[in-house]
C-alpha cells in the first residue's frame, strides 16, 4: 500500500505521510526526562495526537517512563457535569488498565469501554 496524505485523525507510519514525531518532540522528551510539564497546543491537523501516541509508544518500548493515552473528548457528549467527570474517570480507569497493567492498582471492577457506563 502506497502512502497518502492524512487529511482526518493521528497519522500512522507506513499509511500515511508524515515527520516521524520523534524528530520534533526533542524538547518535549527533555522536559519528561527532567521531571516537568509541558503543554501541547496547536491548530488543527498539526499533528498533536499523533505526536502523544508516539510518546505513549516511546516510553512503553524505553521503559524509562509512562504514559498514558486519555481522549477526554468523551467528556462533550455529556450535558450533566457529573456525567462528564464520570465519563473521564471510567476512561482514565481504561486507560491505566490497558496501559500500565504493570501497576497493580486494585480495583472493585475491571474497566470496561470508557464509551459505556458501569451498571
Amino acid at each position: 500500500m502506497r502512502p497518502s496524505f492524512n487529511i482526518a485523525g493521528p497519522c500512522l507510519p507506513g499509511e500515511h505521510y508524515m515527520v516521524p514525531p520523534g524528530r520534533r518532540l526533542g524538547p518535549a522528551l527533555e522536559l519528561i526526562d527532567e521531571g516537568k510539564y509541558f503543554t501541547l497546543t496547536a491548530g488543527r491537523q498539526t499533528g498533536k495526537t499523533t505526536s502523544l501516541r508516539w510518546l505513549v509508544t516511546h516510553y512503553r518500548e524505553v521503559g524509562t517512563a509512562s504514559a498514558l493515552w486519555v481522549d477526554l473528548q468523551i467528556a462533550r457528549e455529556e450535558p450533566d457535569p457529573s456525567a462528564a467527570f464520570d465519563a473521564i474517570l471510567r476512561c482514565l480507569d481504561w486507560s491505566v488498565e490497558t496501559y500500565l497493567p504493570e501497576i497493580g492498582i486494585p480495583r472493585t471492577a475491571r474497566a470496561t469501554s470508557p464509551r459505556r457506563r458501569r451498571p
